[in-house]
């Protein structure tokens, strides 16, 4: 059996223990030598000395077991082996300046950031990664199991964040391809946001290749066919988005590419008419396809032991106030 950790990253706590320990050590010998230095008469100065380690020791103790404590250790009782399918979800999102418009409320892009948080709620197995796209592909967070920070990077994603405009799916695919590394490509899906503007035949052509590897394609359009303008604000001014011949430029959904890039990619495309009905359609597409199986081993029942690292904590606080108590004349 093995101790688990329920919040482990509370263990990178640990590591702070010994620079506290070397430090406290290096000020005590200090403060001893000054006193030695200014009363040299004093035969305490040793007992003194001995008296603050132990106490910096235990206090030293108490704090790693308080830390250990706050990740959780617990030890499964009866392991039980199963099989799972494993999906990995990378969310390719469209940051291009069209995706500003509002011809879907708020704006498109709001509403590509919702559908990419709900639907890595909701399929809780997975692992997810962002990829941001426009004229050129970022990578934002690779594949994790951090759904906290997989939405902390969805919500601050936008079109300010693209340095070069434009939108070219294929270099995102490319460092989707990539960024997996040893993974299998039958357990990743792609789920592309998109309104399909400024799309490339490069693009198509690289969905095949993908599809050969083991890779599953799913799009999403977002806009709508009427199309809207691309609002741009300047110094609280509102402006439109205009074109070389200074028209204001109307952005509209291009649903045919997007359909391409789903079929060729075995997925299935999703044109947005509601974000619940979207995320559910979303994610029965995704639990569809087959992942790949692997088994994994869970318990029936655990036994908690933060509790016997509080109490252990407890006693190293008593035994500091015993050790000042005990050595107060010195």
């Amino acid at each position: 059996m093995m101790i688990e950790w329920m919040q482990a990253y509370y263990l990178w706590a640990l590591l702070i223990l010994l620079p506290l320990g070397i430090a406290g050590n290096y000020f005590m010998m200090q403060r001893s030598r000054k006193i030695n230095q200014d009363w040299p008469e004093d035969k305490a100065g040793d007992h003194r000395l001995y008296r603050r380690r132990l106490q910096w020791l235990w206090s030293l103790c108490a704090l790693g077991a308080l830390i250990a404590g706050m990740a959780g250790p617990r030890i499964g009782d009866e392991p039980i082996e199963k099989e799972v399918e494993e999906r990995q979800l990378l969310f390719l999102l469209d940051i291009s300046r069209s995706m500003w418009a509002e011809d879907i409320s708020p704006q498109r892009i709001t509403i590509a950031q919702s559908i990419a948080e709900q639907v890595s709620e909701r399929v809780r197995q997975d692992r997810v990664g962002l990829i941001a796209f426009a004229g050129e592909a970022y990578m934002i967070l690779p594949l994790t199991e951090d759904r906290a920070s997989f939405t902390t990077f969805v919500q601050n994603t936008d079109p300010s964040t693209a340095e070069i405009q434009g939108t070219e799916i294929e270099p995102a695919l490319r460092l989707a391809q990539r960024t997996i590394g040893d993974l299998d490509p039958a357990s990743v899906q792609m789920i592309i946001l998109s309104d399909g503007e400024n799309h490339d035949q490069g693009a198509v052509d690289y969905v095949e290749q993908l599809v050969e590897k083991g890779f599953t394609i799913h799009t999403v359009g977002i806009g709508t066919v009427q199309g809207g303008k691309i609002p741009m604000r300047d110094r609280g001014a509102l402006r439109y988005f205009k074109d070389r011949n200074g028209q204001e430029v109307v952005t509209r959904l291009q649903a045919d590419f997007l359909k391409t890039l789903a079929r060729k990619g075995r997925g299935q495309y999703i044109g947005f008419q509601s974000l619940f009905a979207t995320v559910d359609q979303l994610v029965a597409a995704i639990e569809s396809q087959n992942g790949k199986t692997r088994r994994i081993t869970q318990y029936s029942s655990y036994k908690y032991y933060y509790g016997y690292a509080a109490a252990f904590a407890l006693l190293a606080l008593i035994a500091t106030l015993w050790i000042q108590w005990h050595y107060r004349y010195v």
